[in-house]
Parts: C-alpha cells; structure tokens; sequence
C-alpha cells in the first residue's frame, strides 16, 4: 500500500534520493532469499515454488476476488511468478515454519491470503493483522493522505478466501494503537510484516517496536522500502545485513 504523504516523505528526507543511486543492498532473488534468509535448500526452495504454482489456491484466490466484485481488486497472474512478492510471502512462510506472525496494513488482504494460504499448508501458525481503513470525510478527504479506499461496509481483507480465515485475527485499529498491546500479548513473534503508513517517521516506529519482540533467527519484512531509506537505516542503526528481493520488499534476518 503507498501514502501520498510517503512519496513526500521520500523527496524531503535527505537520504531518500541517493539511497536510489548509492543503496548497499544485498538484493536476492527468491531462490537466494530462501536459502540465505530461510536457510533451506535450493531444492527444498524450487519445491516450495512449484507447490505454490500447482495449488488450486490460484484458482481459489482468482475466484474469491470475481466474487466480492470490488472495484479496483482485481486478480493478477503475476502474484504466483518468482519475482513477485506474493509469491517470495508464500515461500518464506513454508520454509520457516512461524507460529505467529504480525503484520500492518490489510487493505484487501492479498498479501495476507499468500501468507494464510502458507499457515494452511503448514498445517500451523496464526496470522495477527492490524489494520484501520481510511474513511473518507463529508468532502472526500482521507485521513493520513492515504491513496485508496475500501467501499462502505467493505471490511479490510475482504479478498481473503473464508476457508483460510481460521488462521487469522484481525485488529481493526491503528498500529500505533494495536501494535504495543498486541505485541506485548503475543510476547515472541517469528515475522513482522510492516505493510501500513510509508511514512519514515511510521515505518522507523514500526520497526523499532517490533524489533524486540521477534526471536533469534526470525524475520523483518517490509514492503515498499525504496519509498525512503528508513529500513537501511534501521539496519545501520542496529548492525544487520540489509537485504532486499526485487527492489519491493526488504528483509532483515535477525541474528542475535
């Protein structure tokens, strides 16, 4: 999801522009980002592919968009490719095996069916998503210069197919609101998935406070990092490799 008030944000911090030209990444295709960030297999990591694209859940998916009819969802074949991000969700999740994973920011709940779908064939693990649709005021105005809507009566997720919900918790809520208490609740967490306000100041928030809460060996993921160089500065901050799967999502593998 991208905020109008982020692509400000990336032109007025003075880190964003060179971080387009001058960013130390290490950028990982999706068998790369298995093997190095999941530590599975090549061939483990193929196979987790070739599931994926031999599952009914593209079908599935496909057809639960058709049905809900939402203006502006529609079903995409590129998700279930190797150089989309969906697809790399999917994969981390079945090669790590996580038992909670957190994310924020739902909108119609794509990525999140990638990851629900991962949780089914793993046969374990929960889904714990904040998420707080922006409304629009009498004159049209969308708080947080949030660049899309869902429908009146329209919850966050709607695109999620019923029969993978069972491994979900939605918090209807702001992140700054929900996140602490939640993460507190859950204690250790294996994913955090930021996915809500681009913002530097929101995403360097988020990160910070879920930091801690995520084990040994558990995973940092946020989508839309080139918006602004909060998720390598993190990284400096804290003395983690920065690494990033096709210029959209970052990783950062925790450690220690």
């Amino acid at each position: 999801m991208i905020h109008i008030r982020s692509l400000l944000d990336a032109l007025m911090h003075p880190l964003s522009i060179p971080l387009r030209i001058k960013r130390r990444a290490s950028r990982l295709d999706l068998m790369d980002l298995l093997v190095q960030m999941a530590g599975v297999s090549l061939g483990q990591s193929h196979a987790f592919f070739d599931e994926l694209k031999a599952s009914s859940f593209q079908n599935e998916l496909e057809g639960d968009i058709a049905q809900i009819g939402i203006s502006g969802v529609q079903f995409n074949p590129n998700w279930f490719t190797k150089k989309d991000w969906h697809a790399a969700l999917y994969c981390i999740i079945r090669a790590t095996m996580p038992s909670a994973i957190v994310e924020t920011g739902v909108a119609s709940g794509i990525s999140s069916a990638f990851i629900l779908r991962a949780l089914h064939d793993n046969r374990k693990g929960k889904l714990y998503s904040i998420d707080l649709p922006p409304i629009p005021d009498e004159n049209g105005n969308v708080p947080g210069d949030m660049n899309w809507t869902l429908p009146d009566g329209v919850e966050p997720g709607c695109a999620i197919p019923p029969q993978l919900r069972y491994r979900w918790e939605l918090i209807t809520s702001s992140s700054e609101i929900a996140l602490p208490p939640l993460l507190q609740r859950l204690g250790q967490i294996d994913i955090f998935l930021h996915d809500s306000d681009h913002s530097y100041q929101h995403m360097t928030w988020e990160y910070e406070t879920a930091w801690p809460h995520i084990r040994a060996g558990g995973l940092l993921l946020s989508d839309d990092i080139g918006l602004n160089s909060a998720m390598i500065d993190f990284c400096k901050h804290h003395r983690h490799q920065y690494n990033e799967f096709e210029r959209k999502m970052g990783v950062v593998l925790k450690d220690g």
